[in-house]
């Protein structure tokens, strides 16, 4: 189908035809049959976690995008005003501290914000619950969705009770 017929446009308004090269240059070919590479994304290398010193506690998100975390983050040794890089792996928040390029202030008041775009990429929304996890042998906390708590924990019941 061409562009200009499915919106109806007259041809006489773009004789050169610019109209069809830009939307063909910005619209990816929808074909079935057209091939589109996506390479695949980083993932965070993080080793043995098993170490005992991994701390966990559940919250909720405020409106704002806060969650209280003082348990979690006393674990670490970050302070109040350090910088944070967020990034999303699998659905899962990965909060390093980045004093070079973090774009996220650290609050004094023992919570985390979390940008709206974050939570956006990974379906938190105000008020639903969240697993955050410090990992001092990385210096990174990861906060995991309510879904995908509910996930994990399906799945671990489920092969228990296939044991059985």
């Amino acid at each position: 189908m061409d562009w200009g017929d499915r919106f109806n446009w007259d041809e006489r308004a773009d004789p050169t035809g610019w109209t069809e090269t830009i939307v063909a240059a910005v619209l990816p070919d929808r074909r079935p049959d057209a091939e589109l590479e996506i390479p695949p994304l980083p993932v965070p290398e993080l080793g043995p976690v098993a170490d005992g010193s991994s701390a966990f506690s559940m919250g909720r998100i405020d409106r704002s995008g806060r969650i209280a975390a003082r348990s979690v983050l006393d674990r670490l040794s970050w302070s109040p005003h350090d910088r944070l890089s967020l990034t999303t792996v699998a659905g899962i928040v990965v909060i390093r501290r980045d004093p070079a390029d973090g774009t996220v202030t650290l609050p004094g008041r023992g919570c985390l914000g979390i940008p709206s775009r974050v939570r956006g990429r990974c379906g938190i929304e105000p008020g639903r619950s969240v697993l955050l996890t410090a990992m001092p042998s990385h210096d990174l906390v990861l906060l995991y969705p309510e879904a995908m708590v509910e996930q994990m924990l399906l799945l671990f019941h489920t092969q228990v009770i296939a044991q059985d």
